[in-house]
């Protein structure tokens, strides 16, 4: 962990050390509950438990019987728990590791999916350490040992060379005390701006039900989507094709519709006849509709704008074409990512593991509400107008917490140049 610093460049009374000087590992507990008259109750941390950030959350762990020669998993004030194993590589990767609060200190075990070091006092404070092992450097080199497998294990024997300058002791619990009241006010912020995000992603949903979800759509007229539109589903992947002339053209899969927008950043092409490109060619104003998947896919959709000439569609998408004097796609599209059209499509979908789908039969029976069209302009503009003023919003809080998740880094820059 240099950071571009040398033995010439550290401040004064500062030395490069490694892990395996300051700390004494442990592996967790992993193993079935013990008897109950012969063990006691404890909580046991999980990967899940630990935040990207460090801290150790409660929420979701478990509950165990543990027996006596299982107690070295029990935690002490001040451990630190590194996950080195999960099911996901990106928990590795990321280098999660947890200190454990005075709070937990004797009550509280670890599963085997971590490690916990417990630190050498006399030489290493352990909040410094816990800021140093969640520092950007701590993560390239858990990277670096890790290495590209599908399912990576950080092993003692590699994570134990990470090596790192320390000051003198005194100068730990310092700068130790500096990092920890400010990574809690970063932390703080974060939060904060988190759930200002979240707020601002969940406005265009609540737009939506204002509208479909009203009293007014009582007095709307309502008529199956089949007898609104022509629905169609769309050209077959990987169907033979005959000894007839074909060409590439565009065509849409279900990655490129989302819940009110399209995503045309990797559009693919396939090879079709002329009589299928006519078939399948989409509009200007064709509302596009998921088969489904995935239960997040049911039903999604939005409208063809002729964003790209000469596009086609798959038979995972249903596309349906309105007469366009009568209805307006952006509010039909609106209607579809509203709670009325998900509540439907849940409702009446082929539901298997993991899987929900709907069929033509499904679709074309949708209940459309159908408002006057001057009226539906009228509200199309509303809602895009109030879901525009929420993306920008969102944007905003985005680079807002981009700034403070760069605040940690720039912190520990700041420590180890001997500037806090």
């Amino acid at each position: 962990m240099s950071g571009g610093l040398t033995e010439q460049t550290l401040p004064a009374g500062w030395r490069w050390v490694k892990l395996e000087d300051l700390v004494d590992p442990f592996n967790g507990y992993w193993g079935e509950d013990a008897p109950f008259d012969m063990s006691t109750e404890m909580t046991v941390l999980g990967v899940g438990n630990i935040t990207n950030n460090g801290y150790i959350r409660l929420k979701g762990a478990t509950i165990r019987h543990f027996s006596l020669q299982d107690m070295e998993a029990v935690v002490s004030e001040g451990d630190l728990l590194v996950v080195k194993s999960s099911g996901s590589a990106a928990n590795i990767r990321s280098g999660k590791t947890g200190i454990c609060s005075p709070e937990l200190d004797g009550k509280i075990a670890y599963s085997n999916f971590m490690i916990r070091l417990s630190s050498r006092r006399s030489i290493v404070d352990p909040y410094l350490l816990w800021h140093i092992l969640n520092s950007d450097i701590a993560k390239e080199f858990i990277k670096k040992i890790v290495g590209g497998s599908t399912y990576p294990n950080i092993k003692w024997s590699t994570y134990k060379d990470f090596t790192f300058p320390l000051p003198a002791l005194p100068e730990q619990k310092r700068i130790a005390a500096i990092l920890t009241e400010q990574m809690a006010a970063v932390e703080k912020a974060r939060a904060a701006a988190e759930a200002r995000l979240k707020a601002a992603k969940e406005l265009p949903a609540s737009y939506l039900r204002e509208v479909f979800k009203s009293e007014k759509t009582q007095g709307w007229h309502t008529m199956a989507l089949g007898d609104a539109g022509e629905v169609v589903s769309g050209v077959t992947l990987g169907s033979k094709i005959k000894k007839v002339k074909v060409r590439a053209v565009p065509y849409l899969r279900v990655a490129n519709v989302k819940d009110g927008h399209l995503d045309l950043n990797d559009v693919k092409t396939i090879e079709v006849t002329e009589n299928e490109i006519q078939r399948w060619r989409l509009q200007a104003g064709d509302l596009l509709l998921t088969e489904g998947g995935d239960p997040d896919k049911l039903g999604r959709g939005s409208f063809w704008n002729d964003e790209i000439p000469e596009c086609i569609h798959q038979n995972h998408i249903f596309r349906v074409r309105f007469p366009q004097d009568r209805f307006l796609p952006e509010f039909l599209s609106a209607q579809m990512s509203s709670e009325y059209g998900k509540s439907y499509f849940l409702a009446h979908a082929k539901q298997t593991t993991g899987i929900a789908t709907i069929n033509q039969k499904v679709l074309k029976a949708f209940p459309l509400l159908v408002p006057p069209i001057k009226e539906q302009m009228e509200i199309a503009e509303a809602i895009s107008s109030k879901i525009s003023t929420a993306n920008q919003i969102c944007t905003m809080l985005f680079e807002e917490l981009t700034t403070i998740n760069k605040l940690p880094a720039a912190l520990l820059r700041q420590a180890f140049a001997g500037e806090l």
